[in-house]
């Protein structure tokens, strides 16, 4: 893959990914693990990263088209070369905690076309070498999916 930022061409890119994806259904419930790989290496190496992402996520069905999940995700990125203006490598640690409920408002006879409504909540804590890229955050998101 190749990225292209036009605001700043030091930061264009070749990229690529690796994922492992087993998933686990039994009967109304789903576990599923992500493994997945990141290498960018862009222009100017300071912005080319290697990155591990680990994410566990366990859903569950319930009665009258409701459902509910929780997840972990588990990221650790490296930058191959320190940044000029810190002197220092950058390294970061992200964990992201998610849990939603999902409730199914119409479905089509074939299953084909449906429209539902979620609620969730994602808190991530990041740490970094460089504390400038150190944060806590709290996301609350509704959506309403059409799906056709």
């Amino acid at each position: 893959l190749d990225k292209t930022y036009h605001r700043d061409s030091e930061m264009d890119a070749v990229a690529w990914r690796v994922t492992f994806n087993p998933v686990i259904d039994y009967e109304k419930n789903r576990l599923s693990v992500l493994l997945a790989r990141d290498e960018e290496n862009a222009d100017e190496d300071v912005h080319s990263y290697l990155r591990t992402t680990v994410q566990l996520r366990y859903d569950r069905r319930l009665p009258r088209d409701f459902g509910v999940y929780g997840s972990v995700r588990y990221r650790a990125t490296n930058y191959e070369e320190p940044l000029p203006i810190f002197n220092d490598r950058r390294e970061d640690d992200q964990i992201d905690f998610e849990v939603g409920a999902s409730k199914t408002l119409w479905r089509s006879e074939d299953h084909r076309q449906s429209v539902a409504l979620q609620l969730s909540h994602t808190h991530t804590k990041a740490d970094s070498s460089i504390s400038l890229y150190e944060y806590d955050k709290d996301v609350t998101l509704m959506t309403l999916t059409c799906a056709f």
